[in-house]
């Protein structure tokens, strides 16, 4: 099965979603939607920030320390 393809009629840009007239394999209307394209693309996964505790504390007849914790169980 062949694919038939209308060079002449519009296609909708991936990026910014405007008309531009379809020219062989192009997909975005500028080349600034294609480079944006690209970016999205490869962009690297943004990890979660993981609060952590800034104080730590020690226990004054133990003296362990304990991060985040005010209190000693002991």
């Amino acid at each position: 099965m062949s694919v038939v393809r209308d060079d002449s009629a519009t296609m909708t840009c991936q990026v910014c979603g405007s008309a531009f007239a379809r020219s062989g394999r192009r997909r975005h209307c500028s080349t600034a939607c294609r480079q944006a394209a690209w970016r999205r693309r490869s962009a690297a996964p943004v990890e979660p920030l993981v609060s952590k505790p800034d104080v730590a504390y020690q226990c004054p007849s133990c003296e362990a320390r304990f991060l985040g914790s005010q209190r000693c169980d002991d």
